[in-house]
């Protein structure tokens, strides 16, 4: 990643499922933190598709925004913005971005609010997706 060490880097977390997360400095908005869908889930979905993630920060307003994009269809699939007092603190929270039918040319996102002194910043922990079965 070109801005690896500026807009996200990997650290030590406890807390986290594997001991690693990534971490968001909250002086930007980009879409730091990214997983592209493989080819294979268009076959066997759809997929309900999760992000665990947790944030520090003081006071209240928006942390942390999420979606799923889909890049030949040119749009956002889902979009979440979370504010402080919904995962702020220590312990992670896992977050819903609904069902969907995925494929190649999608991917889930994360992005931290641009609020330096407010929010310190933002740790994504992992994205998990579980197959609908029954529904097509």
């Amino acid at each position: 990643y070109a801005h690896y060490g500026k807009l996200a880097t990997i650290v030590d977390d406890k807390k986290a499922s594997d001991g690693k997360t990534a971490r968001m400095p909250c002086d930007h908005y980009e879409w730091a933190v990214t997983y592209f869908f493989s080819a294979d889930l268009a076959k066997s979905g759809p997929w309900r598709c999760y992000v665990v993630a947790r944030c520090e920060a003081s006071g209240d307003g928006k942390a942390m925004t999420m979606g799923i994009y889909d890049i030949k269809a040119r749009k956002s699939v889902s979009y979440k913005a979370l504010a402080v007092k919904d995962f702020g603190g220590k312990d992670y929270q896992v977050f819903d971005l609904g069902t969907h039918k995925l494929h190649d040319r999608m991917y889930v996102w994360c992005a931290p609010a641009k609020r330096p002194g407010e929010v310190q910043a933002v740790y994504v922990d992992r994205f998990y997706l579980v197959r609908e079965k029954g529904k097509k």
